[in-house]
């Protein structure tokens, strides 16, 4: 949902939200035989990769001499909801054209890779009964984005201010459009 208003000196200034969610995201090669951290606490409490009453969380399909088993299945969920701020001149002004942006953002997801070859980023995923452990700030998450550009048209060449009465061939070469 975008919000564009002109603002004084030809300025077009966009203000809007942008979010998507994903679920059902495929995961593949997540090791389900891997134990949960050993850092539990006693007294009833749960804490992360503990059990009730601080006992220490042991896979279900806990396999002899270290054989993974992986898990492929739709268990991924993501989200991203940002707000972006777009300010942009729509007419040159003295040559001048010039688009900046910024955006606010931020992405969470349970555990996934990022895509781009790296491990997974949670290497307890998913803990059984505890999928909500893992929702947390994406490995790609970027939270500030400020993009900048400005073009300054050269006053050289034909309809220009200087050689308006240049030859084809050397406005081609020198001159700045047209």
């Amino acid at each position: 949902m975008n919000l564009e208003r002109q603002v004084p000196g030809n300025v077009v200034l966009t203000v809007g939200y942008a979010g998507a969610r994903g679920n059902h995201i495929l995961v593949a090669g997540n090791d389900i035989n891997t134990n949960g951290p050993t850092g539990c606490t006693g007294g009833g409490t749960y804490t992360i990769g503990c059990g009730p009453g601080g006992a220490r969380f042991v896979s279900p399909y806990n396999v002899p001499n270290g054989n993974a088993i992986l898990e492929f299945g739709d268990l991924g969920k993501t989200s991203y909801d940002s707000l972006q701020i777009k300010a942009e001149t729509k007419t040159a002004r003295y040559g001048l054209y010039a688009l900046v942006a910024y955006t606010y953002s931020h992405t969470h997801d349970n555990g996934l890779s990022d895509g781009l070859g790296s491990l997974l980023s949670a290497p307890y995923f998913p803990l059984p009964n505890w999928q909500t452990l893992d929702w947390s700030l994406s490995q790609i998450n970027l939270n500030n984005s400020f993009t900048g550009s400005f073009i300054y048209d050269l006053p050289f060449g034909k309809g220009k201010k200087y050689g308006t009465a240049w030859h084809s061939v050397t406005n081609s070469l020198l001159g700045a459009g047209n």
